[in-house]
């Protein structure tokens, strides 16, 4: 039986669980200094109309919880986790351009945040995230920063894009797409060194621009695409095919498929491709670039192509049914 409710105070604070579900508009603050505290959590999944927040909201180890809303200004969430009940969950957020922090609690282990879509929103900034900050829509911001007090970062859109460069440190696991049709773009470059394991499924490129992943495991089909940007790589593995496209050098240092042999591996053509470690596949691998080799190349089924150069070391070896040159 209430239609709009708007709160704009400087400082409101509510001591119990709030959950509304008035039938017209929501909106919770109107400026970047603003503070409302929900000591019993927030829950607005229930409001029919349109939920605007602007300012920082957060909680006493209490969930905030919220459907679809819009950014009305720079807003951040903190839940002050203590336990797992300090979650964040989000609906579709339409960012206007404007900032969005999130943040649970470092070290907290499970307290997550978890969302579907952001889209305009001119810094995501992950924080103080003791679970899995997770996305499963797309997430299209201008820049995206996550530091070492985040544990895991779940990216699994079938779209979404990042325009400045990325630099990930989250201390637990990266997921890069879920499936071989999703693609997430970093235009100005990535890197993913830090984490104890990045997953990777689909297109993950950037513009002319370097990615450099650490340790890596593959969970469907994967393209890694520069254009004349550089990759660098230590270690993948994951029974999936594999292909790494760029004009520029890509560097491995660690093996391919040593652990979880590749289904395939293919180079696309222009680049340099310097391989420092093994690569096992049990399909074929085709390299149409330049290859420098210091490993063993091993495949178990299969053929193994250079449509390029071929420079090995003097204890490099080929092992395949067959070759072409």
């Amino acid at each position: 039986t209430v239609a709009n409710i708007s709160l704009t105070g400087s400082g409101s604070s509510v001591t119990n669980a709030v959950s509304l579900t008035n039938d017209g508009t929501l909106r919770i603050g109107d400026g970047d200094a603003e503070t409302y505290t929900f000591n019993g959590g927030l829950n607005t999944t229930g409001v029919l109309g349109t939920v605007t927040l602007h300012g920082a909201l957060s909680s006493s180890d209490d969930a905030l919880t919220f459907g679809a809303l819009t950014l009305g200004g720079a807003t951040s969430m903190n839940t002050v986790a203590t336990t797992t009940a300090g979650d964040i969950t989000l609906g579709a957020v339409t960012g206007g351009g404007y900032a969005l922090t999130l943040s649970t609690g470092d070290n907290i282990a499970s307290s997550d945040i978890t969302g579907t879509s952001i889209s305009n929103v001119s810094t995501l900034t992950l924080s103080n995230v003791g679970g899995t900050a997770s996305f499963t829509g797309d997430v299209d911001v201008s820049t995206l920063t996550a530091g070492s007090t985040v544990a895991n970062i779940s990216l699994t859109g079938s779209g979404s894009s990042v325009t400045n460069a990325v630099s990930l440190s989250n201390d637990g696991i990266l997921t890069i797409g879920d499936a071989s049709t999703d693609t997430i773009t970093f235009t100005g470059g990535l890197t993913a060194t830090a984490q104890s394991g990045v997953n990777l499924a689909g297109t993950v490129e950037t513009t002319n621009t370097t990615m450099s992943l650490g340790a890596s495991t593959l969970n469907a089909a994967t393209t890694l695409s520069t254009g004349s940007g550089a990759i660098n790589l230590t270690t993948v593995n994951g029974g999936q095919a594999f292909a790494i496209n760029s004009t520029g050098t890509v560097t491995t240092t660690g093996a391919l498929g040593g652990s979880t042999a590749l289904t395939s591996l293919t180079t696309n053509a222009g680049g340099t491709s310097v391989l420092g470690g093994n690569v096992t596949t049990t399909g074929a691998q085709t390299y149409n670039d330049a290859v420098t080799l210091s490993g063993i190349l091993t495949n178990q089924s299969s053929n193994m192509t250079f449509a390029n150069t071929l420079n090995v070391s003097g204890t490099s070896a080929l092992t395949s049914d067959n070759y072409a040159f």
